[in-house]
């Protein structure tokens, strides 16, 4: 197999190079197929890419010539036709107005793929830009965008003439803004007039004033032979260039040895030293520390998309979101891109007696597409904190409006909602945070709606929600003493991530309304598109009067937390101060104003995207693949909703009998996972998928191969007949 990792010049080297300009028509195409030319005469296997051609039908005019130059014709056009122009409009403007006019999306994502599969199986991918660095592809990103993602190394053409300095500095001010290495500058004349004068110094200037190198200048001249003669001496020096000599300095594209890279691997050396670092000073979270003296923590490098990669450039498919939180992939270049802009303004400042811009438009957003009767935000910095705050605003509103018995909450026995001591009094006691239960405050608690495991041994569809007549129960004696019920709605996911019946969350909601307590929807995990629709609410239709947020709210980019509530909630707050009804809570970094604009930038994303519209067919297969699964004696349940479904194990199918935690299953099915590039994080005998919103179908197909041969290994240690 190629080493990716090998610098231009030695044996099987893949590598890349984004050839840009300042504008379009100023002799980008000519240099590609120059520069191919002769990397190919260098023994190089070459191809050429154009991420968006637009004024042309069928095939990219530009890939044309840039095979002609080379000299190998349409000899690639073949198989790679589709990789090498992604997309291939007809209207001649840019990018983005030629998608729109002919009703095109162009993802990013499809983009990055191509480059990465004709990185796969080429030496070296040149691709030729869509006009300059700036040219947006869709309304969110630009072409710098997606070459800033793939740390390509940049090759500026600059067309000689008047105006050209202030064109080239831009340029090379921006590619430096995202830290793309700069290979050189070569000028192109392309016409036989213009001032020698003037010609020569705009070349000496840029070179002046950017400390870049100054590779040439091309003279006007139809013939390419002539030029190709022109150009190698540039050529010859872009190649230097591309190889790194200089020990310990990293280089963006190409790997140094001890140097982290972006988007590159290093050897194992650095990952083993921090592995050996890490576990001196870090305590990792629901971690036995003990168990990772045999196998410790995977050292991630950088992410992409649904791949985490380790320093080795080996990649792991994270089919758990990172922990439920990643919805439109790692490394997205429009939330990347909301981040920085963000970081150029204010980072942070208090909240209290303050506000920002991002703030105000995410919750502005919020409000937009929550249930109807959500009106205010309170934001917060993570899940447990986004719960803690609706228990307190519940229980303060009954306080302030005179009904000051109202002081217990009511939730389910198999409840999580978050590591805080308020929201494990209202979880359920497990393994979890039985050893705190001295320090919770009581709490009502009603059976978990488990149609698998039924706690009145009822079938599921042929019940009569015996679990909710429970709850009714309670509340018929305690309502008074009773401020809110917290729910997960629809999906719990800690619990097992067993979906229970709409009927029993729209149930819940009409006992909220009959006996006068607040509702409290924790839809931490299953927001943001999770469950098929924006927000699991959405499924039985109701209106909680809270609802708390996070983990997808940033696409898991930035720490941050919401609870919205109501205008009657909020008006119990609002008074004279010496009236004392103040909601006296907040954290340091309430309402964070680089979090509110990745925030704002995810949730924009589910727009120009059309990310829910995605779900239906990740449900599809994930549910053919739950279905095959099933058949195993091993697998006594699946169940499933949107994009997350779940496998629950089992000794004996008949009977239902759980595997013991001594067995522990689910970690001999994760390391199973990591052996084929799977990141599980099983729920004790669960394992499940909370797959992101961006998995693509060969993507999918692959994870879903893969975790059948795991959980068929998996059966047969155990003595499982094979099927």
């Amino acid at each position: 197999m190629r080493d990716r990792n090998t610098p231009l010049g030695a044996e099987n080297m893949t590598n890349s190079i984004f050839i840009t300009g300042t504008g379009t028509g100023v002799g980008k195409t000519l240099v590609t197929g120059l520069l191919g030319r002769l990397l190919t005469e260098k023994g190089k296997k070459v191809i050429t890419q154009k991420w968006v051609q637009t004024g042309c039908a069928g095939v990219s005019e530009d890939i044309a010539a840039h095979m002609r130059v080379i000299g190998c014709g349409d000899k690639y056009f073949g198989s790679y036709r589709s990789d090498m122009a992604p997309y291939v409009l007809k209207f001649p403007s840019s990018p983005h107005l030629a998608a729109s006019i002919e009703k095109e999306r162009i993802d990013p994502g499809r983009i990055e793929r191509s480059f990465r599969r004709l990185a796969r199986d080429f030496d070296v991918v040149i691709v030729e830009g869509t006009g300059g660095l700036m040219v947006p592809i869709d309304e969110g990103t630009v072409i710098a965008d997606i070459a800033e993602k793939l740390c390509l190394n940049t090759l500026i053409v600059a067309e000689n003439r008047l105006g050209v300095i202030n064109q080239t500095l831009l340029t090379v001010e921006s590619l430096r803004k995202r830290k793309l290495r700069i290979v050189g500058i070569i000028f192109n004349r392309l016409s036989e007039s213009g001032d020698d004068l003037i010609l020569k110094d705009n070349m000496r200037i840029v070179g002046k004033l950017t400390g870049e190198e100054i590779l040439g200048e091309l003279e006007y001249n139809r013939d390419t032979d002539a030029l190709y003669g022109k150009f190698r001496p540039a050529g010859e020096r872009i190649f230097e260039r591309l190889t790194p000599s200089t020990p310990g300095v990293a280089t963006p594209g190409v790997a140094t040895p001890g140097v982290a890279t972006p988007g590159v691997a290093t050897s194992g050396v650095e990952e083993g030293s921090l592995i050996q670092r890490d576990m001196k000073y870090i305590w990792h979270p629901y971690t036995q520390m003990k168990d990772c003296e045999s196998l410790p923590p995977v050292p991630v490098a950088r992410a992409e998309g649904v791949k985490l990669y380790d320093y080795d450039g080996n990649f792991y498919y994270d089919t758990i979101s990172s922990w439920w939180c990643n919805v439109h992939g790692h490394n997205h270049p429009v939330i990347k891109s909301a981040i920085k802009r963000q970081l150029d303004t204010v980072q942070h400042i208090l909240f209290a007696g303050f506000t920002h811009r991002p703030a105000v438009e995410l919750a502005e957003r919020l409000v937009g597409i929550t249930p109807r009767n959500l009106t205010k935000v309170f934001y917060s910095d993570n899940g447990s904190t986004a719960v803690e705050v609706a228990l307190k605003m519940s229980f303060q509103y009954w306080q302030n409006t005179g009904k000051e018995g109202k002081t217990r909450f009511l939730s389910l026995d198999m409840a999580y909602h978050g590591d805080t001591v308020g929201a494990m009094s209202v979880s359920g006691v497990d393994l979890f945070n039985r050893r705190f239960k001295p320090l919770f405050f009581k709490a009502f608690k009603v059976p978990t709606p488990y149609c698998y495991r039924c706690p009145f041994g009822k079938k599921r569809g042929e019940c009569a929600l015996e679990c909710l007549r429970q709850a009714e129960e309670i509340l018929r004696h305690n309502a008074d003493r009773i401020s809110a019920i917290v729910i997960e709605p629809v999906l719990m996911g800690a619990a097992g991530m067993i979906v229970y019946p709409l009927e029993y969350l729209k149930g819940i909601w009409d006992l909220s309304r009959k006996y006068n307590v607040h509702l409290i929807a924790d839809e931490i995990a299953t927001g943001f598109g999770r469950t098929g629709k924006m927000f699991a609410c959405e499924h039985a239709e109701i209106e909680p009067d809270f609802m708390c947020l996070s983990k997808g709210i940033t696409s898991g980019y930035l720490p941050m937390g919401a609870t919205l509530t109501t205008e009657e909630v909020y008006k119990a707050f609002y008074d004279d101060y010496g009236k004392l009804k103040t909601f006296f809570h907040g954290h340091t970094f309430t309402g964070n104003p680089v979090s509110c604009a990745a925030a704002v930038a995810s949730i924009d994303l589910f727009g120009t995207e059309g990310t829910l519209e995605k779900v239906p067919e990740i449900n599809s297969r994930l549910g053919s693949f739950l279905r095959e699964m099933s058949a195993l004696s091993i697998v006594g349940d699946t169940r499933g909703i949107g994009a997350v479904g779940a496998m629950e194990l089992v000794k004996d199918k008949r009977t239902r009998e759980p595997f013991g935690p001594d067995e522990r299953i689910g970690m001999e099915v994760y390391e199973m996972g990591l052996k084929k590039k799977l990141l599980f994080r099983p729920l004790g005998n669960v394992i499940y998928f909370f797959l992101p919103l961006c998995v693509g179908r060969d993507e999918m197909d692959d994870i879903f191969q893969k975790a059948a041969d795991v959980i068929h290994s998996a059966s047969q240690n155990r003595g499982f007949p094979v099927k």
